[in-house]
């Protein structure tokens, strides 16, 4: 759509580009040459009217008078676009920039729009409405969208505790790419946040995983290492795939030292494991993955090159889905890495749905396990965990305009005199981060109890 303006009125407001350079301002093309002659008419007419009156030494007229007013006006004018026109460019390239790292996701709502137009206006569907918000039952306290500095939309987030005082945090972000299939590709990316959670002076720092399709990391500590957790993709002769990566992380340099590949055969898609360190009767820390909650399955990292996963006895746990946690808010996956607190191991889930628009809901909940094996199941939210502000960030970057998010990856605890409270880092409408501080005894203390037939062994 190449429009040329051949406009010198108009060029005149555009007075800070190089001579022979383009204005690509979305889809219209402005020739600057003509700004610079607009500039030069106005300075040559009042030169020439200058010029006339010393030769002819008499005063001019007033429509000459009138017209060398103006003339000095436009020039004056001219000069100060000139020198304050680029400050508005700056501003402009910005603007454009953005605009194109977007480009995907408006094609993408503008899809939408044509084949969806109910799911683009969804409000809270039937499945949720009838939900109070945490902030009403006392467990959520607050929540906020982190700002990270850079030219991203960072989301999917874990958070874990620095040594000092403050937060690592690492998220996922993408990027159009044309050369990757599907035309984009994901990253891990990292800052470090303040004890308030906001981004400290230091900038973004990208971690090289050593692929360009790393979505969704998760960390875990175990054995004195740093580890991500991340799935990634596998191109097979029949098909590409995904498995999960456990990463050694040098955290002080924030450098991936090696990288595991954890392939179960199981399934093509391989995602969402909770990682969790076990400390076991002999003190050997290690790293596990619940790899589903329904059946519940578990399995241990080893240092056998052929066999790096050892798959524990498995617990049915027929109830879990269903009875409760209900059908209507979909199937239980993984979510953020479980911590050992107070004797045992609290996670957050997600689970999806349609509703009746065929806009996917993701929502969240909460359940512990047992801190020995075979980690059984103890409790459970009642109901997904809502907050005031939840889905509200707009589609921008590679999301996806029919999906409402919130993913989460990790959290902490931190020891307040009035409490302790979990900061709890989400993925919201893959486009953004949001902590949501929930109070810790609440949380655990609203859970159903599922009652266990027998003792652990």
């Amino acid at each position: 759509m190449g429009l040329l303006v051949q406009n010198e009125s108009f060029a005149l407001f555009n007075l800070a580009l190089p001579r022979s350079a383009y204005c690509h301002l979305f889809g219209a093309q402005v020739n600057t040459s003509l700004i610079k002659k607009g500039i030069l008419l106005s300075w040559h007419f009042t030169e020439k009217l200058y010029s006339q009156s010393d030769l002819n030494e008499q005063p001019m007229k007033k429509s000459e008078l009138f017209l060398l007013a103006w003339g000095k006006r436009l020039a004056w004018v001219a000069l100060v676009i000139i020198f304050f026109m680029p400050l508005y460019f700056f501003r402009l390239e910005r603007e454009l920039k953005f605009f194109k790292r977007n480009a995907y996701s408006y094609k993408r709502f503008m899809e939408a729009v044509y084949t969806s137009p109910e799911g683009m206006m969804s409000k809270m569907p039937l499945q949720l409405s009838n939900i109070p918000f945490g902030e009403q039952m006392g467990i959520v306290l607050s929540s906020k969208t982190l700002d990270i500095r850079g030219d991203l939309c960072p989301y999917n987030a874990s958070i874990f505790k620095k040594d000092a005082e403050g937060y690592h945090l690492f998220f996922r972000y993408d990027e159009i790419d044309e050369s990757v299939r599907g035309g984009l590709s994901s990253h891990i990316g990292y800052v470090e946040l303040d004890p308030e959670l906001k981004q400290t002076e230091k900038e973004f720092v990208p971690i090289d995983a050593r692929s360009k399709n790393a979505e969704d990391v998760r960390v875990v500590q175990a054995n004195n290492k740093t580890f991500l957790v991340y799935n990634d993709l596998v191109k097979d002769r029949f098909a590409d795939t995904r498995i999960m990566c456990l990463a050694e992380l040098d955290l002080a340099r924030l450098k991936i030292k090696t990288i595991s590949k954890l392939d179960p055969r199981l399934q093509a898609i391989e995602k969402n494991w909770v990682p969790f360190e076990y400390t076991d009767s002999q003190g050997e820390s290690s790293v596990y993955f619940e790899y589903s909650a329904v059946p519940l399955k578990v399995v241990k990292v080893t240092d056998q090159d052929d066999e790096p996963l050892l798959h524990l006895p498995s617990t049915y746990n027929r109830h879990l889905q269903g009875v409760y946690w209900p059908a209507l808010w979909g199937i239980i996956r993984g979510g953020t890495t479980a911590q050992l607190v107070d004797g045992q191991y609290p996670t957050f889930f997600h689970s999806s749905f349609r509703d009746k628009n065929g806009v996917q809901w993701y929502c969240m909940g909460a359940y512990t396990f047992e801190a020995q094996p075979p980690f059984r199941i103890t409790g459970i939210s009642n109901y997904p965990i809502l907050f005031k502000g939840i889905y509200d960030t707009p589609p921008m970057n590679t999301s996806d305009p029919l999906k409402r998010v919130i993913f989460p990856c990790g959290f902490v605890v931190e020891n307040k005199p009035s409490g302790d409270v979990i900061h709890l880092s989400c993925g919201e409408n893959d486009a953004a981060v949001k902590i949501v501080t929930l109070d810790k005894k609440a949380l655990l203390k609203g859970m159903k109890k599922i009652k266990l037939k027998n003792k652990a062994p």
